[in-house]
């Protein structure tokens, strides 16, 4: 049953207030070298599309901690707290997806939180039509089983140096200048 209903007025979570918060979390963390940064200025035209690594860190480590901020108390909308619940679903599910090292247990409870975030995801967007990704995001389980920890088969490095291979100037001419 969905959570927003035609006779319900929806409760609105992509607010202002929203990108305001997660922006000051990404302003205000300090995080370890090690982990990717993502624009403060996220979600302005200006900070450009950020890449899959930036978009791990934010859903791992701002988005979290600026959504439990604001939705994560006892007298938030139940509406809100819904999509909290849902949105931990994913944070927990890539978390698992992309620690340094795997187990069966692991791989296991990372099904069970990529299968409840799809599963609930008309639920709590109706108007949302499923995408080939999250089918795709079943199979990352057999991958874990098979392959190991996703650093050690993900693409990050070679999706980087091909952008940096792009910026290189280049006269299209090969082996002249």
């Amino acid at each position: 049953m969905p959570l927003f209903t035609a006779q319900a007025k929806k409760t609105q979570f992509d607010t202002q207030e929203v990108l305001d918060r997660i922006r000051s979390v990404i302003r205000n963390t300090t995080t370890p070298s090690w982990l990717g940064s993502v624009p403060r200025n996220f979600g302005d035209t200006s900070a450009g599309t950020i890449k899959a690594d930036e978009w791990r860190s934010l859903a791992t480590v701002y988005l979290p901690i600026a959504l439990i901020s604001l939705w994560g108390q006892d007298d938030c909308a139940s509406e809100l707290r819904a999509v909290l619940d849902h949105t931990m679903h994913l944070v927990s599910a890539v978390y698992l997806a992309c620690t340094r090292t795997t187990t069966t247990t692991r791989a296991s409870t990372y099904r069970t939180h990529i299968a409840s975030y799809v599963g609930k995801l008309s639920a709590v967007y109706p108007n949302f039509d499923l995408r080939p990704n999250h089918h795709a995001s079943f199979h990352i389980y057999e991958y874990l089983n098979l392959f190991g920890p996703v650093h050690s088969w993900w693409t990050f490095p070679f999706k980087r140096l091909i952008g940096v291979l792009q910026r290189l100037p280049s006269n299209h001419k090969s082996g002249q200048s």
